[in-house]
């Protein structure tokens, strides 16, 4: 890293930036970036809190991931947070820091009013960055109390451990697509920047293939229905909306060739989903080309239940009725998931 403003003497800029980011966003991003582009090297510490639902293991994980040249340390040390706390406050924190990088730094950067102090008690210059909050206007507690209200400002690597999945299954001819599709657009329209669908690999499978379906058909259509979750997560808003999932691959083996293989198992263990819209059959089948069932829908659908509510931790909402009615029972479920 090179710095902005080198050391007129030749002499490397340490920099030092403290904080929890709990859990990151792009005010820390940009804190942490400016931070860099500074100095020529660059540790930030992270501290540990008492009873943290992010440990602070995984949020230096996902800085790291962020920005892959700068130094990140934990800081484990349980320390007052407010000098009204002891009267040897700073002298605490300046132990532990100086415990923790062995060297004094040259530099503090901070957003927050204690960069000040701390870089006095450490004989460090202080750059404040920020202070005003006018480039992120959020804080760590905010989103901590409603991560879904301040979406667009969390780091990505926050945004996957936010994010919720929501599997629409069910036996064929139950309105799954139609449904996948439009709970997406309600979902994307708050949220333009996003495309949360996951259409169902099994049709984009199917009606390209000239030949009789086969039992390696259904294993192929699995793995492919779960690399294709996995590619557009990026792209996913705080919901990802999955048309099928990989579920029901496992029951369409059974049905339709009495086995099951130990690559669909292991799929349909490995996949999860936060909440499952289970269609029922109570709408008229409608027949295509690539549908197979047309008197089973009850039995798919009663096995289908079964596998989810023996094997996942997950919530079920059965969806039924008249469209409208199953727009509203759907929306109301998702929604109940990110508000």
């Amino acid at each position: 890293m090179a710095a902005l403003n080198p050391d007129l003497n030749g002499k490397l800029t340490r920099g030092l930036v403290l904080g929890k980011f709990y859990p990151p966003h792009l005010g820390h991003q940009y804190l942490i970036a400016f931070a860099a582009a500074y100095v020529d090297e660059l540790t930030v510490v992270v501290e540990a809190m008492p009873a943290e639902q992010i440990p602070a293991s995984r949020r230096i994980q996902w800085l790291q991931s962020l920005f892959v040249e700068v130094k990140f340390l934990l800081l484990a040390d349980y320390n007052p947070q407010d000098p009204s706390e002891t009267s040897d406050f700073w002298q605490i924190w300046q132990s532990s820091i100086l415990r923790l990088l062995s060297y004094p730094p040259d530099v503090v950067f901070a957003s927050e009013s204690y960069g000040e102090p701390l870089a006095a008690c450490l004989g460090a210059e202080f750059v404040p960055v920020d202070p005003l909050r006018q480039l992120t206007p959020v804080s760590g507690t905010a989103i901590r109390a409603n991560p879904y209200q301040y979406w667009q400002y969390l780091s990505d690597p926050v945004k996957s451990y936010y994010r919720k999945r929501v599997c629409i299954c069910g036996p064929e001819s139950t309105g799954k697509s139609t449904l996948s599709k439009w709970l997406a657009n309600q979902l994307d329209t708050r949220h333009p920047e996003c495309n949360s669908l996951v259409p169902e690999y099994a049709r984009l499978f199917l009606e390209q293939q000239q030949t009789e379906m086969t039992a390696q058909d259904i294993v192929t259509i699995a793995k492919g229905q779960a690399a294709s979750e996995k590619a557009l997560m990026s792209r996913a808003g705080p919901l990802q909306i999955v048309d099928t999932g990989v579920i029901a691959s496992k029951v369409w083996s059974e049905f339709l060739f009495d086995q099951c293989s130990t690559t669909l198992d292991s799929l349909s263990r490995e996949t999860h989903y936060d909440l499952y819209l289970l269609c029922y059959p109570d709408i008229p089948w409608v027949k295509d080309d690539i549908r197979y069932l047309p008197c089973q829908g009850q039995a798919f659908f009663d096995r289908l239940q079964q596998l989810i509510l023996e094997s996942r931790n997950a919530q079920v909402e059965i969806i039924k009725g008249n469209w409208q009615q199953r727009r509203g029972i759907a929306l109301q479920a998702v929604l109940q998931l990110i508000e």
